[in-house]
């Protein structure tokens, strides 16, 4: 029992800011940090990682979009970053790649990606 309140305690000390984007993408990240029990802050000077969620428009074409999250500590060093995903804005996402594009990242990627993280 001891152990798991050790693991658990250090897993989940770590205090993550996500910072704002124009149109609300980072929204699928703060909600399953919040799911997995992580401390967000709006605060952006009280935090150990600062996650930003980038987005660019690869074709207008067929609108398709890449993005990743980064992940920097208090100092601004890069200290992760989640894989491209790569999506279109078509009707079936309500064109709105963003959305999706943070949704996988944040239900595939995210949780692994904080575990490579320390304190």
């Amino acid at each position: 029992m001891l152990f798991f309140l050790l693991i658990s305690s250090g897993a989940f000390a770590q205090t993550f800011y996500v910072e704002p984007t124009e149109k609300g993408f980072e929204k699928k990240i703060i909600e399953k940090l919040k799911y997995d029990s992580y401390k967000v802050t709006a605060d952006s000077s009280a935090y150990d990682y600062k996650i930003e969620c980038l987005i660019r428009q690869t074709s207008k074409f067929n609108s398709m979009y890449k993005g990743y999250i980064r992940i920097s500590d208090k100092t601004g060093k890069e200290v992760a970053r989640s894989e491209e995903v790569r999506k279109g804005a078509v009707a079936v996402n309500g064109f709105n790649a963003a959305d999706n594009i943070f949704g996988v990242i944040a239900e595939k990627q995210l949780p692994q990606i904080i575990k490579t993280l320390s304190k």
